[in-house]
């Protein structure tokens, strides 16, 4: 009869503080909802990272002069600017030496430019890109009519 009395105790006392044990109530309804919407959010996040490094394959990785992002500091910045820059010979010389590698490429950025036409011309914020003919499958940019541009 101890659990059955008790059980009587906290209706009665859930009956008598009506106001309180609604807040309550509500209290644990939304911190529950937030976990849930939290943990959604953080699976899908991860889903889209997984989706999106899985096009380029697990047999993928570059090669470049400049560090993959984040800050850095001056010195730091200083020492990368002195690195050698990569050249189209590097990139043979790999696809001759690791026999494993399906796909070498090259690729050349450049930052800052402005198209211009006759006497029209747009911001200087465009980006170039070139590179190889493996540019395209290394990058998983697909043209989906038409050809890639080439030299």
């Amino acid at each position: 009869m101890l659990i059955a009395e008790a059980f009587k105790m906290a209706l009665a006392a859930i009956g008598t503080h009506k106001l309180r044990s609604s807040l309550t109530l509500v209290g644990i309804i939304i911190g529950v909802a937030s976990i849930i919407a939290v943990m959604t959010a953080i699976s899908v996040i991860q889903t889209s990272i997984e989706t999106e490094l899985a096009v380029l394959g697990t047999q993928t990785f570059q090669v470049q002069k400049y560090a993959a992002g984040g800050p850095m500091s001056e010195a730091e910045r200083r020492k990368i600017m002195a690195r050698r820059p990569l050249t189209v010979e590097h990139a043979n010389l790999i696809r001759e030496r690791v026999a494993d590698a399906d796909l070498v490429g090259a690729e050349l950025w450049s930052f800052g430019h402005a198209a211009k036409y006759r006497d029209i011309a747009t911001n200087a914020n465009l980006t170039i890109c070139g590179g190889t003919p493996e540019y395209a499958e290394n990058n998983t940019h697909y043209v989906q009519l038409g050809r890639n541009l080439t030299a």
